[in-house]
């Protein structure tokens, strides 16, 4: 009999894949933004990288709202809180 086994996801987890996500994406952009010459598609390609600043900022903020006293792995926090604060280049 073949076992199967599930992997369950933490709240953290799943943080730190999102702000990952949001890097990898917000590169593309940058990328895109340096080598387009289309006013409005720059415009559109801005605007979504704003958007995702938002949402990195807003990830940064719960992660350092996190009471540490109460988790058990309090290095999960602190790897969310440190890539949550990287700059994107």
């Amino acid at each position: 009999m073949k076992k199967t086994f599930t992997c369950s996801d933490t709240f953290i987890g799943s943080l730190c894949r999102e702000v990952a996500k949001i890097q990898n994406r917000s590169d593309q952009l940058i990328y895109s933004i340096k080598y387009s010459n289309d006013k409005n598609l720059i415009s559109r390609l801005r605007d979504e990288y704003d958007q995702l600043t938002t949402r990195k900022k807003k990830i940064h903020q719960i992660a350092t709202s996190f009471d540490k006293n109460n988790f058990t792995d309090y290095l999960s926090i602190e790897f969310l809180i440190e890539i949550s604060s990287r700059n994107a280049f």
